[in-house]
């Protein structure tokens, strides 16, 4: 449709995540009602990312539960 001013603008439609999921892509998000490709973590992610699990490595058990070492050094 046409008016003075030019055409009148269709209603953008929102993805949800039905279409999120139907996405072959793994390195996709929804946000705002768009599907944004995410962008590649860099080298200083994965570094950050690795030394944080090392130091919250020392705070886990194997069996997943995590150490109180405060309540531990009280029980001693």
């Amino acid at each position: 449709m046409s008016t003075a001013f030019g055409s009148i603008l269709e209603a953008k439609k929102l993805k949800t995540v039905d279409d999120l999921l139907q996405s072959d892509d793994e390195r996709v998000e929804l946000i705002d009602g768009e599907i944004v490709e995410r962008p590649m973590a860099r080298s200083e992610h994965a570094l950050i990312q690795s030394s944080i699990s090392d130091e919250v490595s020392l705070f886990k058990r194997r069996d997943g539960r995590v150490v109180d070492h405060d309540r531990d050094q009280r029980s001693v």
